[in-house]
């Protein structure tokens, strides 16, 4: 379900951006216009607590604590020289957990300092076990390395929630709530 979810929201993010692209052939290289497209990948922690409920007895809060992996996909177009908007990616691998955020970004660059950026997504998150919604936002700073190719840093906060209803034969209908708080420090490349 959640897999469906995640391409048919990837396939409409995906046809906006490229109706929004607007890409002038005498673009100037160091300048944010036209296409964009960003990667992440760094080190997040994730804190997240199990809520379950089962139709006949509830069990206490679990807490998970993990480091793993972050990273990011986003795709889009800058519709002026200080906005970006498009799709956005984000996940983040732990031991035993996949955390997604799939959604719609938007991305501010204030004009008086050229690398500095602020950036949210809001749309699906969840597990391989369920799915619910999501928000991050982000800031960074990114430098010009080569005509229109950027280098950064970003800070990333992510929440999320996912939603699993289960049946099971000893212990009938459960409903497990996840919610999760994950920072992350990544290294961002950026074509624009």
């Amino acid at each position: 379900m959640i897999h469906r979810l995640v391409t048919l929201t990837i396939s409409l993010l995906s046809g906006i951006s490229a109706v929004l692209l607007a890409t002038s052939a005498h673009a100037d290289p160091y300048k944010h216009d036209g296409f964009y497209l960003a990667v992440e990948l760094g080190s997040a922690y994730m804190g997240a607590t199990d809520d379950v409920r089962y139709s006949t007895w509830e069990r206490p809060n679990h807490t998970v604590k993990n480091v793993g992996t972050g990273w990011g996909l986003f795709l889009g177009s800058t519709t002026s020289r200080r906005f970006v908007i498009g799709g956005a990616l984000i996940c983040n691998d732990y031991d035993e957990t996949k955390f997604k955020l799939c959604g719609i970004l938007l991305q501010f660059r204030p004009e008086s300092i050229p690398g500095l950026n602020f950036g949210g997504v809001l749309g699906f998150s969840g597990t391989e076990d369920g799915f619910g919604f999501g928000a991050s936002f982000s800031t960074g700073y990114d430098w010009w390395i080569y005509k229109g190719f950027g280098l950064g840093v970003a800070g990333r906060i992510t929440w999320g929630s996912d939603l699993d209803l289960r049946n099971s034969e000893d212990s009938g209908r459960s409903t497990v709530e996840t919610s999760a708080v994950i920072p992350a420090l990544v290294i961002r490349a950026t074509y624009y």
